[in-house]
């Protein structure tokens, strides 16, 4: 499918897919709210077991669009709702948060590992419990019945991601360690 024929709002995941990833547990909550479109992007081990659960649940609001080169990945999250990284395992650094939150699109997230680091729940996302289906569909369909506040959320998230990870401030972070290692060694 062509990015052309989506619809006009949708939730979006881009991830690797894989078991780890939670998006069984996605395409559940997906089931929940069939009245919400809800848009998939990335291939990898698991893609072949989450099409023939397509297939045979048949959740018509589900897009499965495979790998997408990273500017159509850059449109995807600019036209979405809210993005959704609903992985089981803790995760450092998802660099998916920041793409997203660069493209000012506020994630819906699994609060794992270090994915509260980068979301302050309900302030530049959401972060909920991870495996819990129906608590995710209840804040996909919070979220898509407010496509203002998902706005200020994603405005928040792209200030956020610009002062604390653009490359300036890590080449000055880096800078400031280097004078301390300086400093101790003179």
């Amino acid at each position: 499918r062509t990015l052309t024929d989506l619809p006009d709002r949708y939730l979006f995941c881009a991830s690797r897919l894989e078991l780890n990833k939670g998006l069984f547990v996605l395409l559940e909550a997906a089931r929940l709210v069939p009245e919400i479109p809800l848009v998939i992007a990335g291939d990898g081990p698991a893609r072949s077991r989450m099409e023939v659960f397509i297939k045979r649940h048949q959740p018509s609001n589900v897009r499965l669009l495979g790998w997408q080169e990273q500017q159509h990945l850059a449109e995807l999250f600019q036209r979405a709702t809210a993005g959704i990284v609903p992985s089981l395992l803790p995760e450092n650094c998802p660099n998916v948060i920041l793409e997203s939150a660069a493209q000012a699109c506020p994630v819906i997230a699994n609060d794992v590992g270090g994915i509260a680091e980068f979301i302050d729940d309900r302030v530049t996302g959401w972060l909920i419990q991870p495996g819990q289906p129906e608590s995710l569909a209840n804040v996909m369909s919070e979220v898509f019945a407010n496509p203002q506040r998902s706005l200020r959320l994603g405005a928040a998230a792209q200030q956020r991601v610009i002062e604390r990870n653009s490359p300036a401030v890590f080449y000055d972070s880096l800078m400031d360690i280097y004078a301390r290692a300086l400093e101790r060694h003179a």
